[in-house]
């Protein structure tokens, strides 16, 4: 769980809601089928690729992941599991912050997603250079973590790690997008 995902755990909450939104405000389901279709896909996507993306760095990069603020060993499984809960707990307080947005106005939705990725912009820029070194808690902080860019294991992880997390939410997006748009006005599930 690196501080980044906190405010981006929110903000995929929200993205989900938003995603659904077309489809409720055209009455193709009503608030109880919004709210249900929301909670399943956060759900689903939480459980099966955020939090288990975020588990895979506490495995390979432990030290790194928790931002070298704390060495992993002061740490440990039990509290890294407390870390994967926070994550999955912030991605439904994002759904629901994005439900209250939309029954308040279509724009409110908008301006809460931009508020967790303004938040999300400082969190990672705090941390940037953390972020961009790869090693243990005593390499980091006796400067000798290399750059994570020098590191082809590394980059091999991130790679792959992003495209887990983030493929599988586009294509949920965008078949809440597309399935919205694609049914006719009668067509109500």
């Amino acid at each position: 769980m690196y501080y980044p995902d906190l405010p981006v755990s929110m903000a995929f909450g929200g993205l989900i809601v938003a995603s659904n939104m077309a489809r409720h405000q055209r009455g193709l389901d009503n608030g109880d089928q919004f709210r249900r279709r929301t909670f399943w896909q956060a759900l689903v996507y939480g459980a099966v690729f955020h939090c288990p993306d975020s588990m895979l760095a506490f495995i390979y990069y432990p030290d790194w992941n928790l931002g070298y603020f704390v060495p992993w060993e002061k740490i440990g499984w039990p509290l890294a599991i407390v870390g994967e809960v926070v994550l999955l707990l912030l991605l439904f307080a994002g759904r629901k912050l994005a439900h209250a947005a939309v029954a308040q106005g279509r724009g409110r939705i908008w301006f809460l997603l931009g508020a967790c990725f303004l938040v999300f912009g400082a969190v990672l820029g705090s941390v940037w250079d953390r972020y961009l070194h790869v090693g243990t808690y005593a390499e980091y902080h006796a400067g000798q973590a290399v750059l994570g860019s020098a590191d082809p294991a590394y980059q091999m992880f991130v790679t792959v790690a992003g495209l887990y997390l983030i493929a599988p939410l586009a294509v949920l997006l965008l078949s809440n997008i597309a399935g919205a748009r694609g049914r006719g006005e009668g067509e109500k599930v």
